[in-house]
């Protein structure tokens, strides 16, 4: 039975409750405020973010207008495009599969031709170095002719098919053998990826006899095969109709480390003469242009994008398929001149 004094008690605890309720009640209230606060100003910023981005947005697709380039669409159909066309037998090959080295007996044969055609001199009792040897053919074949010292020196011992004493990783080897009457740097200097051109000739010049001579074939970029692409795709200018993304996305295909030089007789030159060198013979080993490159007004344009605009600097220099170079060190009296 509830007496007067319990009832009291119920009361009074029922008002305590009531007051702590009220607490709470204006607590959740705060928070059920601060959370739409919260919420609008996120509302806002996102909206802020989007209309950046759109801004953003409109401003690429005005430079793209502005430059002449196609939008993602326009972009990814010309893509196609290409992609269909790189595949096809109307494109012309970048080398004459017959002339890419499959075995050792080709290489051998290959190695012959590089002595005779591009040094074309007795190697008998000279001291010979191949600079960037690769796998070390010429100088394989070079000991046949009974030199002196007949040297092959490559960054890459892993290229190296022959482990014998007559190859070498290590720079100080090379000048310890020194001087030489003879070296070769065979597709080299466009291809050079720890140092410069300039400063490798220079190094050479230092190993060099005082009578010596350096046999230089270059291999610009700007050739049919200038970043070797065809060991993977054989298709001539490849490299040039198609940026490094997009020969990954066509078929994984990667271009070796080439130099990149729009109009590289003139680069070489400036390399050979900052180098103390005076060019005693320069041959540039010239294939015309198929018509396909420039009939199709498609890769022409993408191709015609390295050199500004300019057809006649393109096609005057992808028609170099390498230069051929003979270079002695400048005397005193020649420097001074």
């Amino acid at each position: 039975m509830l007496t007067i004094q319990r009832m009291d008690e119920l009361v009074t605890g029922i008002d305590q409750y009531l007051q702590k309720l009220d607490v709470v009640t204006d607590s959740l209230k705060e928070i059920k405020h601060t959370l739409q606060e919260l919420k609008h100003s996120q509302e806002k910023s996102y909206l802020w973010e989007l209309e950046k981005m759109r801004a953003e947005f409109n401003f690429v697709r005005a430079e793209l207008e502005k430059r002449g380039l196609p939008e993602i669409g326009q972009y990814e159909t010309s893509f196609r495009e290409i992609k269909v066309m790189l595949q096809s037998e109307e494109w012309p090959r970048a080398v004459d599969p017959k002339a890419i080295c499959t075995n050792d007996d080709a290489a051998f044969q290959r190695a012959q031709a590089i002595l005779d055609i591009i040094i074309g001199e007795s190697l008998t009792g000279k001291s010979f170095l191949d600079f960037g040897c690769g796998e070390g053919h010429v100088v394989m074949h070079a000991l046949t002719q009974n030199p002196k010292i007949g040297l092959g020196y490559d960054l890459s011992p892993s290229k190296m098919k022959f482990n014998n004493e007559h190859f070498t990783s290590e720079f100080d080897m090379v000048v310890k053998k020194a001087p030489f009457d003879i070296i070769l740097l065979q597709d080299v200097l466009d291809h050079l990826e720890a140092e410069d051109a300039i400063t490798v000739l220079k190094k050479l010049k230092g190993i060099l006899s005082s009578d010596g001579r350096i046999y230089v074939r270059n291999h610009p970029w700007c050739s049919r095969h200038g970043s070797h692409l065809y060991t993977q795709i054989n298709k001539a200018f490849a490299h040039l109709a198609l940026d490094e993304a997009e020969l990954s996305r066509i078929g994984g295909y990667v271009n070796d480390s080439t130099i990149k030089l729009y109009d590289p007789i003139d680069v070489y030159r400036r390399w050979f003469s900052e180098a103390g060198f005076k060019v005693c013979s320069e041959i540039p080993i010239i294939k015309k242009v198929e018509p396909y490159f420039r009939n199709q007004s498609f890769i022409k344009e993408k191709i015609l994008r390295h050199w500004g605009g300019d057809e006649l600097m393109m096609v005057k220099n992808m028609e170099i398929e390498f230069v051929e170079y003979v270079i002695e060190p400048f005397t005193l009296n020649q420097a001074i001149i």
